[in-house]
């Protein structure tokens, strides 16, 4: 499922409800965070969240092969917490931002 380019001020909660949902794209929305109930889609494979503004992830991602993070503002403490919080993953990054 592909929601892109739209400026969400919130995580479309519908999405929730998609059974055997593989794939999840939600890039630049401008979404600032994921609901913990995202650990749910036990389907989901691949989260594409390029150019949001997602900081961090919730618990419970585990499951997912490939998380893309590139375009977004994650300094490199994040970056690392995140890589930790998921070694599993392939999680991709822009090159590590010294903001913040």
């Amino acid at each position: 499922m592909h929601i892109e380019q739209l400026d969400l001020a919130v995580f479309p909660k519908g999405i929730l409800e998609i059974e055997g949902l593989q794939e999840l794209s939600l890039k630049h929305t401008g979404l600032a965070f994921l609901p913990e109930e995202t650990s749910q889609l036990k389907s989901l494979k691949t989260l594409d969240l390029r150019g949001t503004n997602i900081s961090s992830l919730p618990e419970g991602l585990e499951h997912l092969e490939i998380i893309d993070l590139r375009l977004t503002d994650i300094n490199k403490a994040d970056q690392d917490a995140i890589r930790n919080q998921y070694p599993q993953t392939k999680i991709f990054f822009s090159s590590p931002c010294n903001c913040h």
